[in-house]
């Protein structure tokens, strides 16, 4: 069955814990529901009894496959295996991790139908042109989404997608505090159209408009509402409003400075912990249960700390027990583990004044952020802000609500007017809105931040560089210094610029050359927001070729940025090529009799010449070609995981087949050894219940042994067995319950049309003989007997009669079928008779007119001479009255022509 395909805009929440997604339309912004009718999807895929289980499904099977499964993708996706904070990552991972040939984080899993673990790539790919058109590959990050996108892909370890719609426009949202390849995530699928696919975080605020940081990667970000603006702020020199946004998610914690003006939102500053988030809270609650279980039972075979299966229940138990103890008036939280090792059980209680001891440090770290924000946005006192709003799952803690207030103070009110897990879905979705040209809304202009410095290498020596005009006229602006050897790093961002923003480079070539991108060791200095230690610091590198080597070294212009997503590239590449002079006309020599001035003053003609402005030379614009390449994956290996992943969709779909038919067969041998003691008793011979039964037993018996693993055919094959047996004592039950019902239809049909043919009605009297005759022979049945013609109701009588000196376990001699084809016999040669529609009347004809008799003349031929009337005088009265009226007439018209 084809698919429809429908445009819809969409925003998508990559969280390490969750994925959200919510679509934009004329009616707002709504989050779309999976399977389940429930908002939120687990972000991990399972593989387990051959086959995987993605979001949804998967969080079913975790707990007894933790081992394969794939889990906190967003935060080893493009990362270094060497990288500081990867064993901390790896904690909350249910799959092994590994380091990659090149060094890169994979995961170990058990791939079906194979035996042996698989070692799956986590990383990403991107090579374009001109305009730095990357692809990117993020593992089994796709089909998050649940069953709420229509059209959508399924997540593969090695195939790396994000869920985006294919036939529509998506906005991702992502963390600010992450590297620029991860920034291209969620454009991996090449078949996905990277103009239409919005990386940016956008949160939606109560009133319905944007609002938030803006971000591109595969992190959480905050979020900002839209405060209603009263007239006095459309006026442009309107005080902005400056909001504080805070959020903590499950892995990460953002603190975001915002000024709103009408119709447009400034990111002032934005400052992060990429690892303070709520999942350190259950960490740290897990190890004290941890630790108290130890301590109760000191010859357990393990340590509950280091095996992952029963740590993932820990986690799960310190989860729920932090929820638990969050809300105000709870000073304890239970807490209960069955058989968590060794069939031991455990039982405590989590007090409030413990776990705010355990959670010290934690809170401590919520300072830095918040003090780094507000000092980059000159905001000298918290007091200075508009609005604090809070957002974020981990922000539901007490100890965190109350460390924000003491951060703030009493000046400014700390707010929860959004909802904390959907905000960045809507914002999302509402920034997809925004770019996508489907759907219509508000103008609102999003200025975003870059987190991190950004320094460029220049092949060949340093170069003139600054910022790029809108209008820039390909004049001659100034020398480019030549090309030297070895290269030259210049600083083409700081951190916190504008996304968007465009920088010019300007130099010299005699042939084709490289600029590379990367980021400084001062991305390094901040140590809770910065890079991690050991971080692949390469951005990309940009190949610029197609310069002239005829005449000399040529002048270049190449206009480096970043796009809506927040990704570096090469814009454009131009070289200027000079344009010949025009040659002005010679002057003409003064005709003869003009008088010439010859009063002029000295020094007069080199003043003119000191007063007349110097013209610059013009120049012809000429593209070049760039190629952007950057770490990851090659073409052949991005084809071998698209391959893969399409192998390995069509092998899913197999499984669920294979599965659906394995329970069509356990159902049916349930539902048949039931039915032969019950339902079927009477209908079934005791010789074809004994050998009917035991083939039952027979193939349940090979279902939960031998045909455990076989495949769809074999069961298709093992259920067709059965049904050979069971069916015809099926159809007798089906029969006997149907019969009496075909009986009366065929009856009824059979009298009405009869009826019909035997009508003496005036509505029927315009059927001739031939119709009723048809009719009538349509109720015979000359198979029969060839010399005997009967009615088919003494054929439906003898067929009924015959039945009823059968007992129920023997097969029918007339069947319902029979009945039933019977009936639509009849109809399809009668109805378009019974219902033919009455002749229309002829017109009658139109009677001619008799002609009038000429009187007779008289021998004199005066009329009326013999018998006829004489002619009546004329009353002189009346022809001066018609002379009159003429002549009135006449001098009207006279009037008018005069």
């Amino acid at each position: 069955m084809a698919l429809r395909r429908i445009m819809s805009v969409a925003g998508v929440d990559l969280g390490s814990a969750w994925c959200l997604i919510a679509t934009a339309a004329r009616g707002g912004v709504d989050v779309c529901l999976n399977e389940a009718s429930a908002r939120k999807n687990a972000a991990m895929v399972c593989f387990a009894d051959g086959q995987r289980h993605i979001g949804l499904n998967a969080e079913s099977v975790v707990r007894s496959n933790y081992l394969s499964t794939v889990n906190n993708m967003r935060n080893i996706i493009g990362r270094k295996f060497d990288e500081d904070d990867i064993p901390m990552q790896a904690t909350f991972c249910g799959a092994e991790l590994v380091p990659l040939e090149d060094g890169f984080v994979g995961v170990k899993v058990r791939r079906p139908p194979a035996s042996a673990f698989q070692r799956c790539p986590l990383r990403r790919r991107r090579e374009g042109s001109a305009a730095g058109a990357g692809r990117c590959q993020p593992a089994g990050a796709s089909s998050l989404g649940g069953g709420q996108l229509q059209e959508r892909h399924r997540p593969s370890v090695h195939g790396h997608r994000h869920p985006v719609l294919l036939h529509g426009h998506a906005a991702a949202c992502s963390s600010q505090c992450l590297q620029d390849r991860g920034r291209q995530l969620p454009a991996a699928d090449p078949r996905v159209d990277g103009d239409r696919l919005g990386v940016r975080h956008l949160p939606l605020g109560p009133q319905g408009v944007p609002g938030g940081q803006g971000n591109q990667g595969t992190q959480r970000q905050p979020s900002a509402p839209m405060f209603a603006l009263d007239g006095n702020a459309k006026h442009p020199c309107y005080h902005p409003i400056k909001v504080l946004f805070l959020d903590m998610g499950a892995s990460d914690f953002t603190a975001t400075v915002v000024a709103f003006r009408n119709g447009e939102l400034r990111v002032l500053s934005s400052c992060s912990d990429r690892t303070l988030g709520g999942r350190l809270f259950d960490f740290a609650i897990a190890k004290k249960i941890c630790a108290d279980f130890k301590d109760k039972y000191k010859n357990l075979s393990g340590d509950p700390e280091k095996d992952k299966k029963t740590f993932y229940k820990v986690l799960q138990a310190a989860e729920k027990a932090k929820k638990t103890i969050s809300p105000h008036g709870v000073d304890e939280a239970p807490i209960y583990i069955e058989f968590l090792m060794d069939d031991y059980d455990f039982s405590g209680a989590l007090k409030l004044e413990e776990f705010n001891r355990l959670t010290a440090d934690l809170i401590e770290r919520i300072d830095g952020p918040i003090q780094q924000a507000l000092s980059e946005a000159g905001i000298d006192s918290p007091a200075e802000l508009d609005a604090v709003e809070v957002v974020g799952g981990a922000s539901r803690i007490r100890a965190v609500k109350e460390r924000f207030q003491q951060i703030i103070g009493d000046g400014c009110r700390i707010t929860t007017t959004m909802n904390a897990d959907e905000t960045v879905t809507r914002g999302a979705a509402m920034a997809c809105a925004l770019l996508a040209p489907v759907v219509r809304s508000m103008p609102f202009d999003i200025k975003d931040v870059y987190p991190f410095p950004v320094q460029l290498h220049i092949e060949g020596g340093a170069e003139a560089m600054g910022d790029a005009k809108e209008d820039d006229d390909d004049e001659d602006d100034g020398g480019a210094a030549p090309a030297s050897s070895g290269s030259a790093v210049q600083s083409l961002f700081d951190r916190g610029f504008t996304i968007g923003a465009t920088r010019k480079l300007v130099l010299r070539r005699q042939s084709s050359f490289n600029v590379s991108t990367t980021y400084p060791e001062t991305a390094h200095s901040n140590a809770a927001g910065g890079l991690p230690r050991n971080a692949n610091t390469a951005i990309a590198q940009f190949s610029v070729a197609g310069v002239s080597q005829e005449g000399g070294s040529s002048k270049i212009k190449v206009f480096l940025g970043t796009d809506t997503s927040g990704i570096v590239r090469v814009k454009e590449a131009v070289a200027l090529e000079p344009m010949p002079e025009e040659e002005k006309p010679a002057e003409e020599p003064a005709k003869d009799g003009e008088e010439m001035d010859v009063d002029k003053k000295e020094g007069e003609d080199s003043d003119a010449k000191e007063s007349a402005p110097v013209k610059k030379r013009k120049f012809r614009r000429r593209e070049l070609p760039v190629t952007t390449t950057a770490p990851g994956l090659t073409a052949a290996q991005l084809q071998e995981a698209c391959e893969l992943e399409q192998a390995m969709l069509a092998q899913d779909e197999e499984r669920r087949q294979t599965a659906n038919i394995k329970n069509d067969l356990e159902a049916y041998i349930y539902g048949q050894r039931d039915a032969i003691i019950d339902s079927l008793k009477e209908y079934i011979t005791a010789e074809e219940k004994e050998s009917f039964n035991k083939a039952l037993m027979e193939m349940e018996d090979w279902l939960y042994d031998d045909g455990y693993d076989a495949t769809k055919e074999v069961y298709l094959e093992k259920l067709a067995g059965l049904k050979k047996l069971g069916d015809p004592i099926n159809a007798r039950l089906f029969e006997s319950q149907n019969r009496q019902k075909a009986a009366d239809d065929l009856k009824s049909v059979i009298q009405s049309f009869m009826a019909v043919a035997n009508s003496t009605e005036s509505k029927y009297a315009h059927l001739g003989d031939d119709d009723r005759k048809t009719i009538r022979l349509n109720f015979t049945d000359r198979n029969l007997r060839r010399d005997e013609v009967s009615l088919a109701e003494d054929w439906l009588l003898a067929g009924l009669s015959n039945q009823s000196s059968l007992p129920l376990n023997q097969d029918p001699v007339i069947t319902v079928a029979q009945m039933q084809e019977r009936v639509q016999n009849i109809r399809r040669v009668c109805q378009p008779i019974a219902s033919k529609p009455k002749p229309k009347p002829k017109p009658a004809a139109k009677a001619e007119p008799e002609p009038e008799p000429e009187p007779a003349k008289g021998e004199n031929g005066d009329k009326g001479a013999e018998g006829g009337e004489e002619p009546m005088d004329s009353d002189p009265a009346d022809e001066n009255a018609g002379n009159e009226g003429k002549n009135a007439d006449n001098a009207e018209e006279m009037d008018v022509e005069k």
